[in-house]
């Protein structure tokens, strides 16, 4: 008994050793063979193509991410120009609002001082003047020593300083010079605004004092907007003026705009290790565009018209790269060859092919292989 047990336990011990030698070949067989067969209907049904490569534009690019700020021209913050007490506030946050219209005025002692100040400057000028003109005659007629006129000339020139300078601060106020020298002095001073925009922020309310220091409000125009591009210190090398740039919000990636580089930062920000880069934004007109957004971007450092196929045509295994090229079609199958491939940039799901002479590929579909 023994023995007919140790006999089958040999029988069985080679039995599994040719079945795993024969399994091993298999494989093997299979690993090495470049040749992939679907039937029609597996083909229809996984919804597979066959297309040849086509000529695209790739573009070569740096991805970023970015910021939208207003351009200077398109941002203005407002400060009084005299302090005092805000009155007749009606404006709120978001609201658009034109060039020369009024944000809020300002009263106060202080308005009225200066207007009184800018009285008495012009009679002092007045005065100045006339003394002037009176000690020049008795120059001439040799009637008063020179020095007098000297200092006729001084009280001059001072009187008529302090007159504009004071004239200056009327106008900043958009208050009339004219009708304060007459002495209609107003209690308040109007704040417009200085350009067209939204208010992006109101830092006041009414009743409230205001002296010079304190910013007011801000205002953006959203048709002046611009890009800030972050470009790490390695690729900054890449970028020069006029190159496009590709924007676009990160939950609408499909909706991508355009832009163009105006300038190139000069400095590191040591926080972000980067370094800031400024582009135009084509075309903005209407766009919904809001100052602060963030973005991510594509700069195009290089265009290349190039052959390509789409990157879901393309089989990665380790380092190498193939295609499958359908070499036959005979009795409801098709049969593929499994061709290594060189690439180059991928740009928009499109790859670059250099190797020549490629056609019909499995564009679509190869995923199941």
């Amino acid at each position: 008994m023994k023995i007919y047990h140790i006999t089958i336990s040999i029988i069985f011990f080679i039995v599994i050793s040719l079945t795993s030698c024969n399994n091993d070949t298999i494989n093997e067989e299979v690993s090495n063979n470049k040749t992939i067969q679907f039937s029609q209907q597996q083909f229809e049904t996984m919804g597979m193509q066959i297309d040849n490569p086509q000529v695209r534009t790739i573009n070569k690019s740096i991805r970023t991410n970015a910021y939208i700020k207003p351009s200077p021209e398109g941002a203005a913050k407002i400060n009084a120009v005299i302090p005092g007490i805000v009155e007749e506030l009606k404006h709120s946050e978001g609201e658009y609002i034109k060039k020369g219209s009024v944000l809020f005025t300002v009263s106060g002692r202080e308005v009225i001082d200066m207007q009184n100040n800018y009285v008495k400057a012009c009679s002092d000028f007045n005065y100045a003047q006339n003394e002037l003109e009176r000690i020049s005659k008795l120059v001439e007629e040799q009637i008063t020593a020179r020095k007098e006129l000297t200092n006729a000339e001084n009280n001059f020139k001072i009187a008529k300083a302090e007159k504009k300078s004071i004239e200056a601060i009327l106008k900043l106020m958009h208050l009339n010079p004219a009708h304060v020298e007459q002495g209609n002095i107003s209690a308040q001073y109007k704040v417009p605004s200085p350009i067209n925009g939204y208010i992006s922020n109101i830092d006041i309310d009414n009743g409230q004092y205001i002296d010079t220091q304190l910013s007011a409000a801000k205002i953006v125009d959203n048709k002046k907007l611009q890009l800030v591009i972050n470009v790490f210190e390695k690729d900054i090398k890449q970028l020069s003026p006029q190159q496009t740039v590709l924007f676009y919000d990160p939950d609408r990636k499909s909706n991508k705009q355009k832009a163009t580089i105006t300038s190139i930062g000069r400095s590191i920000n040591q926080q972000t290790k980067t370094i800031p880069c400024i582009a135009k934004i084509d075309d903005i007109g209407e766009k919904m565009l809001i100052n602060g957004m963030y973005a991510e971007c594509e700069i195009i450092t290089d265009s290349r018209e190039v052959n390509t196929l789409p990157q879901e045509a393309i089989i990665t295994e380790n380092t190498d790269t193939y295609v499958l090229v359908k070499t036959s079609e005979e009795n409801n199958t098709l049969t593929f060859n499994k061709m290594k491939v060189d690439i180059g940039t991928t740009s928009d799901g499109y790859t670059e092919i250099k190797t020549k002479g490629l056609k019909n590929v499995l564009i679509k579909g190869s995923y199941y292989y």
